[in-house]
């Protein structure tokens, strides 16, 4: 990487300031596992090196203590696992605060265009030259005044949002036929707009702290729902072609209480309402032609409770050091939650068990859940840092009632869906030395995996997703090394998976596709996705 700056004064108490920046990259994602055997030894592990560049611009205009202007623009190419990635963002933003606690005003616009052309040997189905385009515009416009009277302190945060998303595919039709393009469940095309009010305030008053938020927004889904083939009239509806145009309004509150009570001690509650549309890729799925596209699915709406505390004091165990805690239990319901069912012709019906089809329909759909999802947990972190150690911490354990979408089973699935669950709670311990005055840094991360899970690609007797256990997740050991030589310079080096231990990541991002792992002889999973055996890293940091 290469960056370039520059910084000059302009006018009577203005600057004017200017970035340059460019990095190029060859990365190999191949890697040994712990038994021996290479990433790629897997068919499914294939097209993993890449060439990423990225290209920035920045300048930045202040004409004087008050306001000032800054325009960027930024630019990233790569080819990776099949496709070839160019994305261009430019964005325009300024700030205007006088001496008034009134006026703090901020503004800011992007656009950004990305585009994907699949090569040839890209695995998707039988689909040639197929490419997609994403093209996105936001705008934010937001004040923040501040008053004081007497021991009440008010912070209010009001303004507007507004976000434009257009989805597009192109198949040419000369390289692929009709049949390929109305059922390919590929670059589903659409645009999306959301419109947002919101005020977000913090109101102090001795010991108590107030922090709420408003949020109005308005969602809007545009695309079109092709006419369903003859074959599957009996079970579509509306079973012709139309454009759909669904709008949605949600007013969304929130409020967290905290007291402090003590200089070092923070209990606090909280509760908030969100919500989320449905996306261009659930709404407009196309598996099956129309018979896939669900045009009346409604937003997810989600209620939110939260009870917890924040410890943060000084000098503990030695001078000048400083230790910080939170701890959290959180309670969540959501209403319409959205999932994928798979789904088969059963007579004048459909059913969700195959076993049960009397017919070859079968597609792919996004629903709303028709019960409320139940998410609780807890969480805790842990933060200490003093003049010679340091040790950070975190655990996190939580329990859900999601259903689990059909797409996660099916062989050579979409790539939507993770097919492994998370785990039902996981923790890291980072303990770190300080040495020869600081400069260098020594540390070791210990992570924990528990009980996970994985979906299976056959269903119980009432047609639901069974789903098979995890091998035991060993604990993960990785060690570090900073030396700072000079304020310019730091040297880097690290050991990832110290004990090479063999291990499937629950949360690997390769887990999104069954056929990754089923043996088609047996008829069962191989347990093959498995991390990084034992990894060295080098790296320098060179600033000036």
């Amino acid at each position: 990487m290469l960056a370039l700056a520059g910084k000059v004064d302009v006018l009577e108490s203005g600057s004017l300031g200017s970035l340059l920046a460019f990095s190029k990259s060859s990365i190999s994602q191949n890697y040994r596992r712990g038994n021996g055997t290479m990433a790629t030894d897997s068919a499914y592990m294939q097209g993993l090196k890449n060439h990423p560049e990225s290209y920035m611009g920045k300048m930045a205009f202040k004409p004087n203590q008050d306001s000032e202007f800054k325009l960027s623009g930024r630019q990233y190419k790569n080819s990776l696992v099949g496709r070839n990635i160019d994305s261009v963002t430019y964005s325009l933003e300024s700030s205007y605060q006088p001496q008034s606690d009134w006026i703090d005003l901020k503004f800011l616009t992007a656009v950004t265009e990305t585009k994907q052309d699949f090569h040839d040997d890209a695995k998707l189905w039988t689909l040639e030259d197929a490419s997609t385009k994403n093209k996105m515009w936001m705008f934010d416009l937001n004040n923040t005044s501040r008053f004081e009277s007497g021991k009440l302190s008010a912070l209010l945060t009001y303004g507007i949002n507004l976000m434009r998303n257009k989805y597009s595919r192109d198949l040419p039709e000369s390289k692929n036929n009709d049949g390929a393009i109305s059922n390919a469940a590929f670059g589903p095309a659409g645009k999306q707009n959301i419109d947002s009010l919101y005020l977000d305030t913090e109101w102090k008053y001795g010991i108590v702290t107030l922090n709420s938020s408003l949020h109005y927004s308005r969602y809007q889904l545009k695309g079109y729902k092709p006419e369903c083939d003859s074959d599957d009239m009996d079970y579509c509806f509306p079973s012709f072609g139309f454009d759909v145009n669904k709008k949605h309004y949600k007013l969304n509150p929130s409020a967290t209480l905290a007291f402090q009570v003590a200089d070092w001690f923070q209990p606090f509650v909280s509760y908030k309402q969100t919500s989320r549309s449905p996306n261009v890729q659930e709404m407009f799925n196309t598996s099956r032609n129309g018979l896939s596209v669900n045009p009346f699915l409604k937003p997810e709406s989600a209620k939110t409770y939260e009870i917890g505390f924040n410890i943060h004091q000084d000098n503990v165990l030695l001078n000048n050091d400083i230790l910080g805690l939170k701890a959290v239990y959180f309670n969540s319901r959501i209403k319409d939650y959205l999932y994928n069912l798979s789904l088969y012709g059963c007579g004048p019906t459909v059913c969700r068990n195959s076993s049960d089809a009397t017919n070859a329909i079968q597609f792919q759909i996004y629903v709303n859940h028709p019960e409320k999802v139940k998410n609780r947990g807890w969480e805790v972190e842990l933060a200490y840092d003093s003049d010679s150690f340091f040790v950070n911490g975190s655990y996190t354990r939580t329990e859900s009632t999601a259903p689990t979408s059909k797409g996660a089973t099916i062989l050579y699935g979409f790539g939507t869906e993770a097919y492994t669950q998370l785990p039902k709670d996981y923790a890291t311990l980072e303990l770190g030395a300080k040495l020869l005055d600081k400069k260098l840094t020594l540390s070791s991360i210990f992570k924990y995996t528990g009980k996970a899970k994985r979906v299976g690609i056959d269903l119980d007797e009432d047609g639901n997703i069974i789903h098979e256990q995890l091998p035991n997740i060993p604990v993960i050991i990785d060690l570090y090394a900073n030396y700072k030589v000079n304020k310019h310079l730091t040297l880097k080096a690290g050991v990832q998976n110290v004990m090479n231990r063999n291990y499937l990541d629950a949360l690997n991002a390769y887990n999104s596709s069954t056929a990754e792992e089923y043996d088609y002889d047996t008829d069962t999973y191989r347990f093959t996705n498995s991390a990084r055996g034992r990894t060295y890293t080098l790296g320098a940091e060179v600033r000036f």
